[in-house]
C-alpha cells in the first residue's frame, strides 16, 4: 500500500479560554490517501472544524495549542512549519471551502478579483493569463457566461452560485487535498446533489483527495469511501462507509443514524433525537464521554474512557469507543439500534447504496 498523502496522528489541540483550558480535538488520528474522500461527521462542537483548521494552521495564535501529535502532507510535518512556509501550502497543496461562502467571500471585490489573487500568489503568470485560468475555473464549476460574470460581485450571487465560486477558489491552483467544510450547508436538497456531483467530478479528473465536513449521513453515503465518527474532540468509530451504514458498533452512531428520515416511516412518528447535550469540554467528567446521554450505559463507563478497539463485525480497519465491544461487559449488537425502530432495511439499502459507491470508486 502506498503512503498517505495526508496524515493526522494524535492530534491535540487546546485553546485557552476565561473558563479554563479547553481541548477541542483530543487525539484524533485519520488518513488520506489520493483520490479519495472520507468525512468527519457529528454535532456541532465535536471538533470537526479545528481538526481541518489545523491542518491550513489557521487557528489563532494567541489562544490555540497544538499540544501534540503531527500533521503530515508527503512525509513533512506542518506542524514543524513557520507560517512563511505555510503560506505557499496554503492554496497550492491545501485548499480550504468555507462554510458560509457570503461571509468568506469579501462584499468589495469581484469575484474575478477574488479567484485571480489566489493564482497570482502561487503561480508567475501574467495578468491575462490569471484572468483566463478564472474564465476557465468558472466555467468548469458551472457558473453561467464566465466572462462577464468574473466581474461580478458575491451578492449578485445565488448561495448555491457562491458556492460554486468558493469552489473554483479552492481549484485555482490545482491542490492536492481539499478541505471542505459543511459546504452543502444552507442550500437546497437540489443545489446539495449539485455540488456533491461537481466535488466528486472534480476529484476524479483532477486525482485530488478530499476531506469533507458534515452534519448529512446522506451525503456521507453517497460521496465518501470512509467515515470518521467525532464526539466531543475525539474519534469514537470509524470504518469504510459501506460497514459504518450496515453495522454500527457504537450507541452515537445508532443515534445519528436514527436521525435519518426514512421514506418507511409513517408520517406521524417522530425521529428519535439523541438526548441530552453534549459534554461541557472545559469539565470532562472521568470515563466514556457519551455516558451521560447513552441509554446503554453501565457501570464501567463512568470508570474509565474506552479505547478505540476492533468492532465485532471483524471488518477490517472498523474501529469503535465503546465498553459494550467488549464480551465482558455485556455485548452490544447492532440488533439493540435496529429492532426498536423497524429500519434495518432501510439501513441496508444506504449501505448496499454507499457500497456501491465505492466500487465504482475502485
Amino acid at each position: 500500500m502506498s503512503a498517505p498523502l495526508l496524515e493526522v496522528r494524535d492530534l491535540e489541540v487546546a485553546f485557552d479560554t476565561r473558563r479554563g483550558r479547553v481541548k477541542a480535538v483530543d487525539g484524533l488520528s485519520f488518513s488520506l490517501g489520493k483520490g479519495e474522500i472520507i468525512a468527519l461527521v457529528g454535532e456541532s462542537g465535536c471538533g470537526k472544524s479545528v481538526a481541518v483548521r489545523s491542518v491550513m494552521k489557521l487557528l489563532p495564535e494567541q489562544t490555540a495549542r497544538y499540544e501534540a501529535g503531527s500533521i503530515t502532507l508527503d512525509g513533512k510535518d506542518l506542524l514543524d512549519l513557520d507560517d512563511k512556509a505555510m503560506q505557499k501550502i496554503r492554496g497550492h497543496d491545501i485548499a480550504l471551502i468555507f462554510q458560509d461562502p457570503m461571509s468568506s467571500l469579501n462584499p468589495v471585490l469581484t469575484i474575478g478579483e477574488q479567484i485571480g489573487e489566489a493564482i497570482s500568489r502561487h503561480q508567475r503568470v501574467s495578468r491575462r493569463e490569471v484572468v483566463e485560468r478564472t474564465i476557465e475555473l468558472l466555467r468548469r464549476v458551472g457558473i453561467p457566461a464566465p466572462e462577464t460574470r468574473l466581474k461580478a460581485y458575491p451578492h449578485e450571487f445565488s448561495g448555491g452560485m457562491r458556492q460554486r465560486v468558493m469552489i473554483a477558489m479552492a481549484l485555482s491552483c490545482n491542490p492536492r487535498v481539499i478541505l471542505a467544510d459543511e459546504i452543502t450547508t444552507a442550500l437546497d436538497v437540489t443545489i446539495q446533489a449539485q455540488i456533491m456531483d461537481l466535488l466528486k467530478s472534480l476529484v476524479a479528473d483532477a486525482g485530488a483527495a478530499v476531506v469533507m465536513i458534515t452534519h448529512d449521513m446522506g451525503i456521507v453515503a453517497g460521496a465518501a469511501e470512509r467515515v470518521y465518527v467525532m464526539y466531543a474532540g475525539t474519534v469514537v468509530e470509524t470504518a469504510t462507509t459501506a460497514d459504518l451504514f450496515a453495522r454500527p458498533a457504537m450507541p452515537y452512531t445508532w443515534g445519528l443514524l436514527r436521525s435519518i428520515p426514512s421514506l418507511e416511516r409513517p408520517v406521524d412518528e417522530p425521529l428519535v433525537p439523541i438526548e441530552g447535550l453534549p459534554p461541557n469540554l472545559a469539565r470532562l467528567e472521568p470515563g466514556c464521554r457519551f455516558r451521560p446521554r447513552c441509554a446503554y450505559r453501565r457501570a464501567i463507563c463512568g470508570a474509565a474512557e474506552p479505547p478505540l478497539a476492533p468492532a465485532p463485525d471483524g471488518a477490517e480497519g472498523h474501529l469503535a469507543r465503546c465498553w459494550g465491544l467488549d464480551p465482558e461487559n455485556g455485548w452490544l449488537r447492532d440488533t439493540d439500534w435496529t429492532s426498536d425502530l423497524g429500519d434495518a432495511e432501510t439501513m441496508a439499502e444506504i449501505s448496499a447504496a454507499a457500497a456501491q459507491v465505492q466500487g465504482e470508486k475502485r
